[in-house]
């Protein structure tokens, strides 16, 4: 093969990607009812599909709730979308913040219709730091956190039969079976093995909300796993390679394309979902 038809092939591959990638990235034709009086967590949302779901639902007139850790992050999204959103500062590594932002929450508002799942961290380097009670960060975070979240929340979510939206991965799909020891990143002796970590986390959050969703039963809160799957993010901020790698690949999806699977479950008629 010579130099021209070389590089025609690699054109030609090129453009038929960037199509493909556009007919992926087109928005969906299902509707998007108003969520005036609708009372919205979303936890994560500085940046990526947390942040593009906030603002979706804030647009739609939802009450919202920014549920992050950086609370400076948190007023400038606030500032910019408007007087019926509030930030509520939420550390899911320190159950103590968990336990905080569920009073806090309490004292605004008696009821939540919807509590989307969406923070998570992961480390493409060495391990990050254990979370404040000593679990490895992701699964700390990542289900620990968000299942301490869930529970506390119940009070809120049963009052009027709301939704809980996990956000998941792919990686989920392990058959790993040290997901049901909280400690097991302890006996790893082994080589600190990130992608292990990051989908032993998402396995227990699914495994969660399938058990939700049974105990609840139909009538009470629904819940539900959204798999956004791959797409451009700051999940791998920990190394900078990987980042820059992860947000420059122009094959991937955008946040605001990733956000929405997570937005069908926050908003689609509850006879068209299927929960767990």
């Amino acid at each position: 093969m010579d130099l021209i038809t070389l590089t025609v092939a690699i054109l030609s591959l090129f453009f038929i990607l960037l199509i493909i990638r556009k007919i992926l990235a087109s928005t969906p034709n299902w509707h998007s009812p108003q969520m005036n009086g609708k009372v919205c967590i979303v936890t994560g949302c500085s940046s990526g599909i947390g942040k593009e779901t906030a603002i979706r639902l804030s647009e739609l007139g939802a009450t919202l709730v920014l549920a992050n850790r950086n609370p400076r992050a948190s007023r400038e999204l606030a500032d910019q979308l408007g007087p019926n959103v509030t930030p509520i500062t939420l550390d899911l590594s320190d159950l103590r913040s968990v336990e905080a932002f569920v009073k806090s929450f309490g004292e605004k508002f008696d009821k939540c219709d919807v509590l989307c799942s969406n923070a998570g961290v992961m480390s493409f380097g060495a391990p990050l730091p254990p979370t404040a009670q000593g679990f490895e960060a992701a699964y700390g975070v990542i289900f620990l956190g968000h299942f301490y979240l869930t529970k506390l929340m119940m009070p809120f979510l049963t009052k009027v039969k709301g939704r809980v939206i996990c956000v998941g991965s792919y990686t989920s799909r392990t058959n790993d079976t040290s997901v049901l020891d909280p400690t097991f990143h302890l006996h790893n002796t082994g080589r600190y093995n990130a992608m292990k970590s990051y989908s032993c986390s998402k396995l227990a959050e699914v495994i969660f909300i399938k058990e939700l969703a049974r105990r609840c039963g139909g009538d009470g809160v629904r819940a539900y796993v959204a798999d956004p799957g791959v797409f451009r993010s700051s999940i791998s901020r920990s190394n900078k390679l990987m980042d820059w790698a992860h947000k420059q690949l122009f094959m991937l999806p955008s946040p605001h394309d990733g956000a929405q699977t997570s937005l069908y479950c926050c908003l689609a008629p509850t006879e068209e979902l299927v929960q767990g």
